[in-house]
């Protein structure tokens, strides 16, 4: 089964491809609204294999496409490449690496990797049955002059209007590249924002300094420790240092020195706070915890005027500057460790720590302003702001964008992607195990909206099975076509059948209109397939309704199933050019018989009909004042009676009869069982059943 959709995978391209679908010409006269249809997608980084998350994100603007071009609109879709950025960069760095340690097993110059990932990515996109006219196609760097330019027309533009400047700003800093390292850049870490610290500046208030801190003497030594609740200070009792932790008196301008970690040092040279600013920092000695313990300091805000460094064991070296203030009220981690040196006699003497430095009361922090910020820091929303920023700043209203498709995360099998778990598929991969086919299927009925969607391997094989038993099916029922009913279509199941196709229809052109591909494979697809094998069970299937059933079906699954959809069109069906392109579907009316009756009021008897009117009144906000109509607006017994074969065999019985309730002589015909018809009296559209021994 899969053999064969991957064979016609192969198939459809090549039609494709010969024909150039999907490549996209100005045409003759301006279009008129809705007769054009451009969309886009962020180019991808090109340092690996396509993953599923990224095919799940271009479904949306692929699926969206096809269905525009699919009833008739020039459509252009575009693709691009980025090659530029740290992503990249990091990825050819660990190549680059990998090779001088462990050889090029090939012998020979290795091909330049984004130029290598972007030739797969094509493959992969051509498998996956990408609308795309691959003329268009890009890569953001100078190989592509045309885009080149673009981008440094962009930059110009924004530059003379004063809309970008060059300045400083807080970010995630890469010193082994020398530049920024924005969050999708990065090889590991993604999401890690910037993270701002108040620094206390707690100096060392002792003269002369001691003997370890003799290369810093003649300066102002300061234990800089790092807060995120600087209101808090006034609580101050003492500073804590990690005992076995590593410092370093770090010299911060011509007057002052900081002992913190050499991680801290490093991250306040790249903000300028150093003797030598975007280089290593100057250390004078290196310093362990043990070193610090003792030292009196004086600290902003304290109430006391002296506090002393203490040991710590769980202070953090690589969080803030392994120097920590202490302030007991506030912080339940620093009223424990203070009570164990409190409590505890042999901690003190294995830090040496005296009696007198240990602080015997706690300072409350009471009635101390405040003030709280809350950032949500979310990349796609800030990516997008950019997007609808530029637009406006560079571009004429009428060419902004009509609209922006936004989706969350997916899942595999309703659990996180994860290399390191094996919960991982490339789209690669998600083909050669599934099909294009399946794998489009699925991703239709992954979900729509910002909540993470579900690509569940279970739907894909379904899908599989699926979509070939429809082939199969399709292929007997065309090969017999003889034994179909012929003639227009006549029968009240013929209506019905008729009826459904038409609802299938609007409710699939809406659902891809608004990009609810979930919703369109719902009514496109299953409800449309639930309509056929209830009409299958009627008295003989009608040949010109069976052929506008696979004629209906085709169109509507060709934007999502448009490997599947093509062979069907053109090698089942017979027909003429491409499924997805230029095709206006049309619905057969089928309106049913209107009640020629009279209506009555409830008014006078309002006490005894109120039951009534409740059971009533949500039939009447569905349907209108016909719902209050004392007879259906289509004569029962005739669809009863032109259904009676589908009722004999849904009911497992020889003979069925059908009579009037109001028709004296046909209520004698139930004999004794007549009674049920006074218990349980038939209404309009809700018959009554007896049994009856023969």
């Amino acid at each position: 089964m899969l053999h064969r959709l991957l064979e016609i995978e192969v198939e459809a391209r090549k039609w494709w491809e010969d024909e150039g679908v999907f490549l996209s010409e100005s045409r003759k006269y301006p279009p008129k609204p809705g007769e054009k249809f451009f969309a886009t997608f962020p180019f991808p980084y090109m340092n690996g294999y396509l993953r599923i998350g990224h095919a799940f994100s271009l479904s949306k603007a692929d699926f969206a496409s096809a269905y525009h071009r699919l009833r008739g609109a020039n459509v252009l879709l575009p693709f691009g490449f980025h090659c530029t950025g740290m992503t990249n960069k990091a990825s050819a760095d660990k190549l680059s690496r990998e090779i001088q340690q462990f050889g090029n097993p090939h012998g020979e110059d290795v091909e330049g990797g984004c130029e290598f990932w972007w030739r797969v990515a094509v493959e992969d996109l051509r498998a996956y049955g990408l609308g795309c006219d691959w003329r268009r196609s890009f890569v953001t760097t100078d190989v592509n002059p045309f885009f080149d330019a673009f981008v440094r027309w962009q930059t110009r533009k924004l530059k003379s209007m004063g809309k970008i400047v060059k300045d400083l700003r807080y970010t995630i800093f890469s010193p082994f590249d020398g530049q920024p390292c924005a969050d999708h850049d990065r090889a590991s870490g993604e999401g890690v924002q910037p993270q701002e610290y108040t620094l206390i500046k707690m100096e060392v208030a002792v003269k002369p300094l001691p003997l370890k801190l003799g290369p810093s003497e003649g300066k102002r030594v300061f234990l800089a420790a790092a807060t995120l609740r600087p209101e808090t200070m006034y609580g101050q009792t003492n500073a804590w240092v990690l005992p076995d932790g590593r410092y370093g008196a770090y010299e911060i301008s011509e007057t002052d020195v900081f002992i913190v970690t050499e991680r801290a040092a490093l991250n306040l040279a790249y903000q300028n706070f150093s003797k030598t600013p975007q280089k290593k920092p100057s250390c004078l000695v290196e310093l362990t915890g043990c070193d610090l313990i003792g030292l009196p300091l004086r600290s902003p805000l304290a109430a006391k005027e002296i506090i002393y460094a203490l040991p710590m064991l769980t202070v953090l070296a690589n969080k803030g500057t392994g120097i920590v203030n202490s302030v007991p009220s506030d912080a339940p981690d620093d009223y424990m460790a203070l009570q164990d040196l409190i409590s505890k006699p042999d901690v003190r003497a294995k830090y040496g720590v005296k009696d007198e430095w240990v602080p015997s009361d706690i300072v409350p922090v009471i009635n101390i302003p405040g003030s709280y910020r809350s950032v949500v820091h979310n990349v796609p929303r800030i990516r997008m702001t950019f997007f609808m920023y530029n637009h406006a700043a560079l571009m004429a209203e009428r060419n902004w964008p009509r609209g922006i498709r936004c989706n969350g995360h997916i899942m595999l099998n309703c659990e996180k992607m994860s290399k390191s778990t094996g919960n991982f598929r490339t789209l690669r991969q998600a083909i050669e195990e599934f099909s294009a086919t399946a794998t489009r299927f699925s991703l239709a009925d992954a979900g729509d909206g910002l909540d993470d969607a579900n690509f569940v391997f279970e739907t894909a094989n379904a899908a599989i099975l699926r979509l070939t038993k429809e082939l199969t099916w399709m292929e007997e029922v065309l090969g017999a076509e003889s034994s179909l009913r012929t003639g227009p279509p006549s029968t009240y199941a013929d209506k019905v059948f008729e009826n459904d196709m038409n609802i299938a229809i609007k409710l699939t052109e809406k659902a891809y209109k608004d990009c609810l591909f979930r919703e369109a494979l719902k009514n496109g697809f299953y409800d449309l397939q639930a309509a056929r094998d209830e009409y299958r069970l009627s008295c003989g299937m009608n040949h010109d309704l069976i052929l506008t059933f696979m004629d209906v079906q085709t169109r509507l699954i060709e934007p999502i199933c448009p490997h599947f959809a093509e062979y069907v069109w053109r090698k089942l069906l017979k027909k003429e050019g491409c499924a997805g392109a230029n095709s206006n579907l049309k619905g057969l009316v089928y309106v049913n018989e209107q009640f020629d009756g009279k209506q009555k009021t409830f008014v006078q008897f309002q006490k005894l009909c109120m039951p009534f009117l409740k059971f009533k009144k949500d039939a009447a906000i569905a349907l209108g004042g016909q719902a209050l109509n004392l007879q259906l607006p289509f004569g029962e017994m005739e669809v009863l009676q032109s259904n009676i074969d589908l009722i004999k065999r849904q009911l497992g019985l020889e003979e069925v009869e059908i009579f009037s309730a109001s028709v004296p002589d046909d209520v004698t015909k139930a004999g004794p069982r007549a009674s049920v018809l006074t218990q349980n009296p038939p209404s309009p559209g809700s018959p009554t059943a007896i049994f009856v021994n023969r």
